[in-house]
This record gives structure tokens, C-alpha cells and sequence, in this order.
């Protein structure tokens, strides 16, 4: 069993796994890493957040009514999206070329990302496969 413990990330409570603990708190302090593949980032656990809104900062995406939103995204490298299911069913935020896949989500649950290389990103749900969302890291 994984274990899990419930941080706080700029006042925002969330859950994270055993191992990835300090990288998330670290991703979410601006630090760097020595990590130069989108694969592996420093801030890529799941997190559990009530409110449904991004700490400060970072770009927020919603699942909410079998889509992205919003469908298109700008970010930037090194920035943060935190991405929140508000639907009733579970959903996951997957990039076709493979450089990210969440879990999947429950209604309520957020996964963050902190994009470490630009490029234009394909991003479905690998449950419900009509959902679709462009994310285009500069």
C-alpha cells in the first residue's frame, strides 16, 4: 500500500504519496529541478483539493460536463496546471505523446503538472475519448 499524507501547498490542503511528498511541495516553491524531460517533473501527484480552485499562480483546468476547460490552454515552461474533476464520473487528463497521464480522477480530486518543455500538447481523457484539449507550452 502507498502510503499518503495531507500537506499544504500556498494555503491549499492537498494529499499526496509517499515519495513524491517533497517534490510537490518543492514544484509548488518555484525551485528548480534537475529533471529536463516532461516525464518525469517535479510536481506531478495527485492531489485532492475541496475547493476546486489552483493555489496562486498556477493555471487551472476543469473537467466539468465531459469536457476540458478550457479547451485550448497557454502556459508557459515551468509553469503549473492543476486540473480538477468537477463532473459526477471519474475522468483522467492523458497526453497522446505520452508525457503525462494522471489517475484517474473522482469528483472533487486535482492532479497538477508543471510543463518542463514547450511544444503543443494532445491531451484526451483515456475513459470518455471524445474529450480533447490542446495545451501549448512557449
Amino acid at each position: 500500500m502507498v502510503g499518503r499524507s495531507v500537506r499544504s501547498v500556498r494555503g491549499v490542503p492537498v494529499v499526496v504519496t509517499a515519495g513524491v511528498a517533497a517534490a510537490v511541495l518543492l514544484g509548488g516553491c518555484g525551485s528548480s529541478s534537475s529533471s529536463s524531460t516532461p516525464t518525469t517533473p517535479p510536481a506531478t501527484a495527485p492531489t485532492t483539493n475541496a475547493t476546486g480552485t489552483a493555489p496562486s499562480g498556477y493555471l487551472r483546468v476543469t473537467i466539468k460536463d465531459f469536457a476540458f476547460d478550457p479547451s485550448t490552454l497557454q502556459a508557459k515552461v515551468g509553469q503549473t496546471v492543476v486540473v480538477t474533476n468537477a463532473d459526477s464520473v471519474p475522468h483522467n487528463w492523458t497526453d497522446k505523446g505520452g508525457a503525462f497521464k494522471s489517475p484517474d480522477l473522482n469528483q472533487g480530486q486535482s492532479y497538477s503538472y508543471t510543463f518542463q518543455k514547450a511544444g503543443t500538447y494532445n491531451v484526451y481523457c483515456n475513459i470518455h475519448p471524445d474529450m480533447l484539449q490542446t495545451v501549448v507550452v512557449t
